[in-house]
């Protein structure tokens, strides 16, 4: 019975570390596109580089910023998915 559990917890552990692993690059992707704009922004190097990101910024509205979350997410999420898929291959722990 030890290893039945043993075994479980083994196959419980590498899933929630791999789900983890998807979750955090799907947020860090999602924020990424959210804030491209304002940070491309701030660090403009020329005039038209500056007015055309800060034309985008006073014209973003909080449905394209959850559609570049959900864009972002999911390619966050999808580099995350071939990760573990990687890993699972290889029988590397995440």
């Amino acid at each position: 019975m030890q290893e039945d559990e043993t075994v479980t917890r083994g196959v419980i552990g590498r899933a929630v570390g791999f789900a983890s692993i998807i979750r955090v690059l799907a947020l860090l992707g999602g924020a990424a596109f959210v804030f491209y704009d304002y940070v491309r922004e701030r660090g403009a190097k020329t005039w038209s580089e500056r007015e055309w990101s800060r034309e985008q910024v006073e014209n973003d509205t909080t449905t394209a910023m959850k559609l570049r979350f959900l864009i972002g997410a999911g390619l966050g999420a999808s580099v995350g998915i071939l990760y573990a898929i990687h890993c699972i291959r290889r029988g590397e722990q995440p």
